[in-house]
């Protein structure tokens, strides 16, 4: 008996229940399974002409593995996602959670382990030729352990009819970075870089463990 290539199946079945039960009904959700992870695409309720919708690109790992963040940190590279939608309908910009640190001696790394999701809006006209075909997601991305391999996923999905887990868009909302309404300053000399931020949402209990992710690799 392969131990290895049994505990991969097992790792395998165990991603795509977790994909289904985070992502509610299966006609609501596209999933594309692979060795060590899944990656679904699910609409948060059914699409309206004049209206914004929410799509959920979820990402469920194996343990171990992780893939990354828009700034990947040293090495990496965050998704992609390429879309091809009817008529009408357009994808705004991916609203990324908030990420963990990977750190391995002078290297520092941003992304996500076990599971992530991103989630996209899509701007829906109000002539929008919704019933003329499915939306169609081209995902690339980067799954890392020891090493990492590149993963591919096509999803397609039809925009009317379909609906997702409140749970998942309720989570993922929830993880998203929050707005800060205070003042940041940043200064940068040769022996140090400091940052402040002054503003009322700041509070003791508020920094305890806080940490800086920039945005962009530069």
């Amino acid at each position: 008996m392969n131990t290895n290539r049994t505990t991969t199946r097992l790792h395998l079945v165990w991603l795509v229940l977790l994909a289904l039960a985070m992502t509610g009904p299966a006609r609501a959700a596209s999933i594309s399974a692979a060795r060590n992870a899944t990656v679904s695409a699910v609409l948060q309720k059914a699409a309206k002409p004049g209206t914004t919708d929410w799509v959920a690109i979820h990402f469920a790992m194996a343990p171990g593995w992780h893939t990354y963040w828009r700034n990947p940190g040293t090495a990496g590279y965050a998704a992609t996602i390429d879309w091809t939608l009817p008529k009408g309908v357009s994808a705004g910009t991916i609203r990324w959670p908030v990420p963990e640190r990977f750190v391995t001696g002078n290297i520092v790394d941003y992304g996500y382990q076990g599971a992530a999701t991103l989630l996209v809006p899509l701007h829906i006209a109000a002539d929008a030729a919704l019933t003329s075909g499915p939306a169609t997601a081209k995902i690339s991305w980067l799954l890392c352990s020891d090493a990492c391999v590149p993963r591919h996923a096509v999803l397609k999905f039809p925009l009317t009819g379909a609906f997702g887990n409140a749970a998942l868009f309720k989570q993922a909302f929830a993880s998203l970075p929050k707005t800060f309404s205070g003042s940041a300053r940043l200064s940068v000399s040769q022996k140090s870089v400091a940052l402040q931020v002054v503003g009322a949402q700041l509070t003791s209990a508020a920094l305890k463990g806080i940490q800086f992710f920039p945005a962009t690799p530069q």
